[in-house]
């Protein structure tokens, strides 16, 4: 209606900025609130545990229409949920009324517990195994875990298996399977291709090499690629794509500059000044006599 005049029409002002399509998003959105304010109040006073399971089914269909697979699992997580509710209170036998805040605290960590696979390629970051058929060209591509002994795959024969006893071209193999695997990540990486390992022993401090096929990795770029400045080197190109991260996160090679890629996210900045400075003039104390100071 228009509203020019200034005229009210049954105690209310017409507002006329709102025409055509614009009234059927008012009136949906209105009836959205009318239907939110309605629950609300009809979920502020204590029910019993079958009227929360009949309450929460309506809210679920009033509220959730399923538009893909996805969006179904979802709601069929919510209604095993109310279904555990309805069981759980028929078998402790309870009849009392609760409120609301024992149903959502209860229905909350239910739905945290519940252990979920999610698909793959589901939008954001995609944390998947790695498969044949599965190398999708990806902006950022990491790859986690690539120590010796655990990537490239060793083949386990079982002692009842009659085909390891006799193999014949074209078993499969796991390790070779790895191996096309691993080809296929870097050929998928569009701009960043990110490697992790352990590169060190937690006891000793000892070096500990890669997968074979990070090695391989490291050699092919060593030959092929060259760093300006060190020409001669045939190790500078592995030296410059490798990142010798230190065990803990208060080392100071996180905060202090020059030391190439290595900084941390922590703000904590005066980690790096927790380390005890040797005064001019005066020799630097051995771990024997900071001993024997202690026991003093």
């Amino acid at each position: 209606m228009a509203g020019n005049d200034n005229r009210f029409f049954a105690g209310i002002l017409p507002y006329d900025h709102v025409e055509g399509s614009d009234t059927v998003v008012l009136g949906r959105f209105l009836e959205l609130c009318e239907t939110l304010f309605r629950s609300a109040a009809g979920l502020a006073k204590p029910l019993h545990l079958h009227e929360w399971t009949v309450e929460l089914r309506a809210l679920i269909t009033t509220f959730f229409a399923p538009d893909d697979l996805n969006d179904e699992d979802d709601i069929g997580s919510l209604l095993r949920v109310i279904d555990l509710l309805e069981s759980c209170g028929n078998m402790a036998m309870f009849t009392g009324a609760v409120g609301i805040e024992v149903i959502r605290s209860w229905v909350g960590e239910k739905l945290d517990r519940q252990q979920r696979g999610f698909g793959f390629l589901t939008g954001g970051i995609t944390f998947c195994a790695m498969l044949p058929m599965r190398s999708i060209p990806f902006r950022v591509i990491c790859l986690l875990g690539m120590n010796d002994g655990v990537f490239p795959r060793r083949n386990r024969k079982s002692g009842f298996d009659l085909m390891a006893a006799a193999p014949r071209r074209g078993d499969r193999n796991q390790r070779d399977e790895d191996r096309y695997l691993f080809l296929e990540a870097i050929l998928s990486a569009r701009d960043h291709f990110y490697i992790s390992y352990v590169g060190r022993s937690i006891k000793d401090n000892s070096l500990l090499p890669p997968s074979p096929l990070v090695s391989e990795l490291i050699d092919y770029c060593s030959k092929s690629f060259t760093v300006a400045g060190r020409e001669d080197d045939d190790k500078a190109a592995g030296d410059a794509l490798c990142i010798d991260h230190p065990l803990q996160p208060f080392s100071d090679r996180y905060f202090c500059p020059g030391n190439g890629q290595l900084f941390s996210y922590s703000v904590k900045t005066g980690w790096q000044h927790l380390r005890p400075r040797r005064q001019p003039n005066r020799p630097a104390f051995s771990p024997g006599r900071c001993q024997w100071q202690q026991r003093r």
